[in-house]
């Protein structure tokens, strides 16, 4: 059975779960989907915060991030901490997420996750060697 079909199967399970249990106080569609009318000033400020953090990190690692994520191999051969990159954006991550998780609930933050590793394997794919050797020109 694919993955999406069990993940849709326990969804629509556990709304039906909440629905028919009045004594349940817990709002699942808070939890799943967030509340955009919701977020108060203090949660704003958490978001520009790690926002900021994000891009600067960003900002001055770039290099070293871009090498690290092309080849983690010849990263580490070349000196570079890659533990502590492994570490940076394993933090990063969890802030990202943490933060986005009130406003726009769990089902958006896990498509974000999902969409950007399926988007790099979409490019990957386009990338393919012709009969000729050279790069297709759908490459980015």
């Amino acid at each position: 059975m694919p993955q999406w079909v069990l993940f849709s199967q326990l969804f629509a399970r556990s709304d039906f779960n909440t629905l028919i249990q009045k004594q349940n106080k817990i709002d699942l569609n808070h939890f799943l989907f967030g509340n955009l009318l919701a977020v108060s000033p203090a949660d704003l400020r958490d978001t520009a915060i790690v926002a900021s953090l994000v891009a600067i990190a960003i900002v001055l690692f770039h290099k070293e991030l871009q090498f690290y994520c092309f080849d983690r191999l010849a990263a580490q051969a070349a000196g570079l901490p890659v533990r502590w990159f492994d570490l940076g954006l394993t933090v990063i991550l969890a802030m990202t997420i943490v933060v986005a998780m009130k406003a726009v609930g769990v089902l958006l933050v896990i498509a974000m996750l999902i969409t950007a590793r399926y988007g790099l394997f979409m490019g990957a794919a386009l990338c393919t060697d012709d009969a000729v050797g050279d790069r297709d020109w759908k490459c980015f």
